[in-house]
């Protein structure tokens, strides 16, 4: 009796084990509309993506700032690509609320080291740096993310 009370509550365990690992199946997407505010610190002054994602059955529809965006077809078959102005968004097809990702590019600024004041040489008459400096540049680089979903 012991033997089939412990091999019982054994199955118990392992059943609740199981199911706190559960990932529902990707077919199982609640489909609707989802809302996102995206903010993209690098960029200087702060850039805000803000839109809507709408899941149907068979594909990903994407709207920001009120505009349709415009489908840029499948990568490698696995998942949705779009393009906003010079934003650009994909969704995997398994899952496209978890499987996101955005590019978008961007003015950075920073300091950087610069040589102000030149001095010639007069062994070698080769230029040498005599006075250094900081100078603000302009540089642009994507920056990439994953969208945070507003709550619904």
């Amino acid at each position: 009796m012991k033997r089939i009370a412990v091999v019982i509550f054994a199955l118990g365990l392992t059943a609740c084990a199981a199911r706190s690992k559960y990932q529902p199946p990707a077919g199982n997407t609640a489909y609707g509309s989802y809302p996102f505010k995206q903010i993209v610190p690098q960029s200087n002054p702060p850039r805000v993506l803000e839109g809507v994602v709408v899941l149907l059955p068979d594909t990903v529809m994407l709207t920001m700032g009120g505009k349709s965006c415009v489908g840029s077809g499948t990568r490698n078959g696995n998942s949705f690509a779009y393009s906003c102005g010079d934003v650009s968004f994909s969704f995997g097809k398994e899952s496209p609320l978890r499987q996101n990702s955005f590019r978008v590019p961007t003015v950075v600024w920073r300091m950087q080291r610069v040589c102000m004041t030149y001095t010639t040489s007069r062994t070698t008459g080769a230029e040498q740096c005599s006075r250094w400096g900081q100078e603000r540049v302009e540089s642009r680089q994507i920056v990439s993310g994953t969208l945070s979903f507003l709550p619904r």
